[in-house]
């Protein structure tokens, strides 16, 4: 049986830190950094199917709050994938076995019942497209993983400090504190 855990309080008191895999539940999630909320730019290379395809997610992803910037490769990648998915399922029907004419060694016709090879285009699709929806959290089971990102910092008037250029030279930044006439 191993050593009980030290407290916190005993840690402070030693001046050590508990190594990160003995640290609790709640101290992980407090170091994680955080994730700023934004809409994240679609490709502008996408057909119609994979916009719709973009669009659906995204709404879901917001609704949950957990929809940032950095989600726009995965969401591409996602939106490719279903709407790959959806027109081979069309394509496909219920036409899962085909029939297909071969011929023997005398050279007599025979017919033979295959399976239809946009099957295993189908079958793909459904292995990529569960393991991206479990990535965004898409999944029943992964919706307890996620976690919420924040919103974004609110836009407010930027304030000189006294004594520095802001102050002295007003005229010359905006009202974010920012140079007047450079990009930033």
């Amino acid at each position: 049986m191993g050593r009980p855990q030290k407290s916190e309080e005993w840690h402070r008191l030693a001046g050590t830190r508990a190594k990160p895999n003995q640290r609790n539940e709640h101290d992980r999630e407090t170091d994680a950094p955080t994730i700023e909320r934004g809409k994240p730019k679609m490709p502008k290379d996408l057909t119609e199917s994979e916009q719709l395809c973009w669009k659906q997610t995204c709404k879901i992803l917001k609704s949950r709050g957990c929809l940032s910037k950095g989600d726009s490769e995965s969401l591409e990648l996602y939106s490719r994938a279903k709407a790959r998915y959806l027109s081979v399922q069309k394509e496909l029907g219920t036409a899962y076995v085909i029939s297909e004419e071969r011929f023997s060694k005398s050279g007599d016709p025979y017919t033979v019942q295959v399976k239809n090879p946009l099957l295993a285009v189908l079958e793909q699709c459904e292995r990529a497209l569960q393991t991206m929806a479990r990535s965004l959290c898409l999944t029943v089971a992964d919706r307890q993983k996620i976690k919420r990102v924040k919103n974004a910092p609110s836009q407010e008037k930027y304030i000189p400090k006294e004594g520095t250029y802001g102050a002295l030279l007003p005229h010359l930044f905006n009202e974010r504190g920012k140079l007047k006439g450079t990009a930033c």
